[in-house]
């Protein structure tokens, strides 16, 4: 795809600009932490598009910088390490090439994620060791027994004092330790999954700002805009067997069922992210974008759960109904 900018903007200022928008975002962590990633990796991802080839003063010098100011964060007392730069320049690296050789999005996505994974599984690691002072991973399984049995005391504590003087029908409410046992083992249990699913969206929000930063700057903006999410109808196929499989799974007490709620899980989200484009599509067809946008948003805030199931089947219907409209049009 042709990377070349707008006939009204100069590329000295351009490039100047977005540099400067990309390191301030970098300095954004600072006060809400990796929240900012997308941003300051959709802008390292622009720059990279955008920049002459053979002169890469601007990418270079702006990741140089990040890797800086992330490298300061480790000497602010009581910040947890974070590793943003890392994460944000290989974004910006796998969005810049995989849009230029014109690479599904969903590609792109997928590698996003796995690269953000391992980034937050690095992060989880080295925390621990950074708190002792030492490189010995049996501090980091000390860490999180001690973690995990502190969150399960805190819990049934947050859940004692909540019901605590409750009466039905005169009988005071009595917390079920066991049953607020098994809740948190089976949260547990799923961490994988959420991981990977935080992961999904910080690639799908860097996804969605570097089309916003190319709209802007792009003379050709079609390819931009053609560049769509999709995947496999396979993957559809084998999210309805997953959710029909989760019926006949009572508790998270296996490594198979373990295995199949993390997948369920994981692809429900990436379903409910295709949903809830075409839900905003649909919803656009009669107002604004972003008024679209914050209707669907709100819907799903008021209804979690359900709205979220919901746009997951509409997704996973839509992949399967797009891709057989493509094969037939071949």
């Amino acid at each position: 795809m042709k990377n070349e900018l707008k006939k009204n903007l100069t590329y000295e200022k351009t490039m100047l600009i977005l540099s400067v928008l990309c390191i301030a975002s970098g300095f954004l962590t600072l006060i809400i932490s990796d929240a900012a990633i997308p941003i300051t990796a959709a802008l390292l991802a622009a720059i990279f598009l955008f920049e002459s080839k053979g002169k890469r003063r601007f990418s270079y010098a702006v990741s140089a910088i990040l890797v800086v100011i992330n490298a300061a964060l480790f000497l602010v007392p009581d910040m947890i390490p974070s590793f943003f730069s890392i994460l944000a320049i290989a974004f910006a690296v796998i969005i810049s090439r995989a849009y230029l050789r014109g690479s599904e999005k969903s590609e792109t996505a997928f590698l996003m994620t796995a690269a953000a994974t391992l980034v937050i599984t690095l992060t989880l690691i080295v925390v621990p060791m950074i708190a002792a002072g030492k490189l010995d991973f049996g501090v980091v399984k000390s860490f999180y027994e001690k973690l995990i049995s502190l969150l399960r005391e805190e819990l049934l504590l947050a859940m004692d004092t909540a019901l605590g003087g409750l009466e039905f029908q005169g009988t005071p409410v009595m917390i079920d330790v066991v049953q607020i046992n098994k809740l948190f083992d089976y949260q547990l249990s799923m961490f994988i999954s959420y991981v990977i699913i935080f992961a999904f969206f910080l690639a799908g929000a860097t996804l969605k700002f570097f089309s916003i930063v190319v709209s802007k700057c792009a003379e050709n903006v079609k390819p931009i805009f053609m560049w769509r999410f999709k995947t496999s109808s396979v993957f559809a196929y084998f999210y309805f067997i997953l959710a029909v499989a989760t019926f006949f799974i009572a508790s998270a007490d296996s490594v198979f069922s373990i295995t199949v709620l993390n997948l369920y899980n994981i692809l429900m989200f990436v379903y409910f992210y295709v949903g809830f484009n075409v839900a905003v599509a649909f919803m656009s067809r009669n107002r604004r974008p972003i008024f679209a946008f914050l209707i669907v948003l709100l819907a799903v805030i008021l209804f979690m759960s359900y709205a979220i199931e919901l746009l997951a089947i509409i997704g996973a219907f839509f992949t399967i109904k797009s891709n057989q409209h493509v094969i037939k049009s071949e």
